[in-house]
């Protein structure tokens, strides 16, 4: 997340021997680690179209870092600018970030050796994972929702649903998403899922009842792939992006 690219922050991973990946932030300085001159970003970038350099961020520690960019095409480009126009909240992009929006930019502790531009951005889109596990506790299943109790009640309460959750997304999703993928060829979204679930029209028990039926593909499990898949579309979904990074990792 951009909102955490803070060079102590940076360093702070460098220090415990933990790598972490970033999108650029515009008006991130970067420094060149041997002459400490200020990186002109924008120029190096129109000069030599793709990037895989050594720099410095502007703190006291100097924390050294990997920048890498890649351009994308046209059509992307576009769609950043216009989604980067249409959230000015009073205040117009400049021109030079528009013109930046032209490739994409990240910043990352981990070592060209280790991780190639593709590998570093295919591990980076795997973040949203995290988002829409919470997205789907929270506004699908109303997690957040809680009447007013005493601390242990609280506690108790918390403990349950964080159990019945994960046990809900490592065992039965999981299984759930493998049977229909293997069944029909659709993937399952786990938005749609957890929100057929919170509209009353399944439980997770019930999925794991239907799953001990396989490999036929029964009733439930058919309404699943039917109302509770991705939709067809030119991009990755994540189940894609995810076994296409498991067998990168295999291979590599």
């Amino acid at each position: 997340d951009r909102g955490y690219l803070l060079a102590a922050e940076i360093q702070r991973h460098l220090d415990v021997g933990a790598d972490c990946i970033y999108r650029h932030k515009f008006g991130t300085i970067y420094l060149d680690p041997e002459t400490g001159e200020l990186v002109d970003l924008p120029g190096i970038l129109r000069q030599r179209g793709a990037i895989d350099m050594d720099v410095c961020l502007n703190n006291p520690s100097r924390t050294p870092v990997r920048l890498v960019a890649a351009p994308v095409d046209e059509e992307t480009a576009n769609l950043r600018r216009m989604r980067a126009k249409s959230d000015t909240k009073g205040h117009a992009p400049s021109k030079e970030l528009l013109d930046l929006m032209s490739w994409t930019i990240l910043l990352t502790t981990i070592p060209r050796e280790r991780a190639s531009f593709r590998q570093l951005l295919d591990t980076y889109a795997l973040r949203w994972r995290i988002e829409t596990v919470f997205k789907a506790w929270k506004s699908e299943l109303r997690m957040h929702r809680i009447h007013n109790v005493s601390a242990n009640q609280l506690r108790a309460l918390l403990i349950a649903r964080m159990t019945v959750l994960a046990d809900g997304m490592r065992d039965v999703f999981h299984r759930a998403r493998e049977a229909i993928h293997k069944l029909c060829q659709k993937d399952l979204s786990m938005i749609k899922t957890f929100r057929y679930i919170a509209a009353g029209r399944t439980t997770i028990a019930e999925i794991s009842q239907a799953l001990g039926q396989r490999p036929q593909l029964n009733g439930l499990l058919e309404r699943l792939a039917r109302y509770c898949t991705y939709d067809r579309r030119r991009r990755e979904n994540f189940n894609e992006k995810w076994d296409r990074w498991i067998e990168a990792s295999a291979l590599g």
